[in-house]
């Protein structure tokens, strides 16, 4: 895969959960990077990555994907410029197999946004998917 990360200043990843939950949100599960307490289906993980409030169901800027000027698929991603914190875009064929690091091109990157494009030019023979997942580092 190809990641890319936040540039400083950082907030933690724990930082990060101590200011968002209580003692008792943080014991019974609600604050861990996988639950999803406001039901918006975003994960802690993904509410600390898009800067949103992980206890108030809101709507969010999804990644931009578009047909690139030379046939392949490019993804642009709203960055959190203050969060520690990996973006990491994969490509695949059958949403089951994903690859990274030789399918996939960081285009620009800066502490906001991050554009990446996947190698493979697009045809008419075969479909194309093009992911963002967020990782602790």
């Amino acid at each position: 895969a190809v990641s890319a990360t936040s540039a400083p200043p950082l907030i933690a990843p724990e930082d990060w959960r101590s200011t968002a939950f209580s003692a008792t949100q943080l014991a019974d599960g609600t604050g861990d990077w996988l639950a999803d307490p406001d039901g918006d289906e975003k994960s802690n993980l993904t509410e600390f990555g898009e800067g949103t409030n992980p206890l108030l169901a809101e709507p969010t800027a999804h990644p931009q994907v578009v047909v690139a000027a030379d046939g392949t698929l490019e993804m642009t991603v709203s960055k959190q410029p203050n969060v520690s914190l990996v973006y990491e875009v994969e490509v695949s064929d059958d949403l089951i197999t994903w690859t990274g690091a030789d399918d996939v091109r960081i285009v620009t990157e800066s502490a906001q946004r991050l554009v990446v494009r996947d190698t493979r030019v697009l045809t008419n023979l075969y479909r194309r998917f093009i992911r963002l997942t967020f990782k602790l580092p």
